[in-house]
């Protein structure tokens, strides 16, 4: 029982770690994707200013 007691503990812990470990690369996901995004929205809206006559964008 001794031995088997900080086993459990550690696995507990590395179950725990590696939950936080999924929830960190899904938050870095989603940053990369509103990067990815902002970057489109702000190459569409340069696009715009160049393209269009009116320079109510810019």
């Amino acid at each position: 029982m001794g031995y088997q007691h900080p086993t459990h503990i550690f696995i507990r812990n590395h179950l725990h770690l590696s939950r936080y470990v999924q929830y960190l690369i899904f938050f870095f996901n989603l940053n990369r994707g509103v990067i990815y995004l902002q970057l489109i929205v702000i190459y569409i809206w340069g696009l715009a200013c160049f393209t269009l006559p009116t320079e109510n964008f810019c």
